[in-house]
Order: structure tokens, then C-alpha cells, then sequence
């Protein structure tokens, strides 16, 4: 019995050792297609083997956000992949006034929805930076239903 135990042990202590992470937090610029927001700023934080990863961007005439709960892997020597959900929320100005009932109004429309992502990222050893690509669908509720695939890359500051 008291090998058991020992052998468990070990087995969970290896495991935990397996899954370190390279990084605590990551903070940098994060570039996508479709709903994964165009550009914006990153952060990324390890939540207690659970991660965050945070998009906040925009641009002349629109807004977004991205909020995704990430599970990593380890791969090889500073590889990781990584796969999560999430949701996004945008805002966007079509660029005109829209006549309604004898006025003007500027078009202005809210989008939310939710994300799945799977992807690769690399810590390099010798300097504290983290680069990295992922993809996945993206589903709109607001203000429209519809399904999309998007994806994005990213380099980031990694604090240890």
C-alpha cells in the first residue's frame, strides 16, 4: 500500500513538472482575421494552470474584445500548444448617418459571440518574448446569428 502511495506521488509530482509554464504573464500585440479583433493589445495570465487571455483593440471606426479561458500543453523544448473558449464583443460605425423618422442617425452597431481556439506559441530561452499563431471558429449571437473561422498571431512580453 505505502509503495502505491509513493508511486502516485511521484506520478503527480512529474506531471506537475511536465505542465510548467514558461511564463506567468505575457503582455504584447496581438494581430487578427475576422472576429478574433484586427489588432490590439495582449495579456495573457496563468490563473492556476488555467489561463486568460485578453484582447483589447480597435481602430478608426471600431472596437473589440476578447476574453478566452486557455488550457496549455507542452509540446517540445519551449513549445506549447494551447486550446480554450471564450467570447468577443465589437463595436462598429458603417462611416454614415442613416435617415429615420425625418432624422439622422449615425449607424452604430454592437456584436457579441463566443470563440473556440486552438493554437502554438514559443518562449525563447534566452530573451523574454513569446510568439505565436492560433485559429477557430467563432460564432456572432449579436446582432446576427452566424458562424465564422478566424485567427491570429501575437508576440508578447513573458514575465517569469
Amino acid at each position: 500500500m505505502k509503495i502505491k502511495l509513493v508511486v502516485i506521488a511521484i506520478l503527480c509530482i512529474a506531471t506537475n513538472y511536465v505542465n510548467a509554464q514558461s511564463y506567468s504573464t505575457a503582455i504584447g500585440v496581438k494581430g487578427g482575421y475576422s472576429y478574433y479583433g484586427n489588432a490590439g493589445l495582449n495579456l495573457k495570465h496563468d490563473f492556476g494552470g488555467l489561463y486568460g487571455d485578453f484582447t483589447i483593440g480597435g481602430g478608426r471606426g471600431y472596437f473589440n474584445f476578447s476574453a478566452i479561458a486557455e488550457k496549455q500543453n507542452d509540446l517540445s523544448e519551449g513549445f506549447e500548444w494551447y486550446y480554450g473558449i471564450g467570447m468577443f464583443a465589437n463595436n462598429w460605425r458603417d462611416g454614415y448617418y442613416a435617415y429615420y423618422k425625418d432624422k439622422y442617425y449615425y449607424n452604430d452597431r454592437w456584436g457579441v459571440g463566443a470563440l473556440g481556439v486552438i493554437g502554438i506559441e514559443y518562449t525563447f530561452d534566452a530573451i523574454p518574448i513569446n510568439i505565436g499563431i492560433d485559429a477557430g471558429p467563432a460564432v456572432s449571437i449579436i446582432p446576427y446569428f452566424g458562424v465564422g473561422f478566424g485567427g491570429s498571431g501575437f508576440i508578447r512580453f513573458a514575465i517569469k
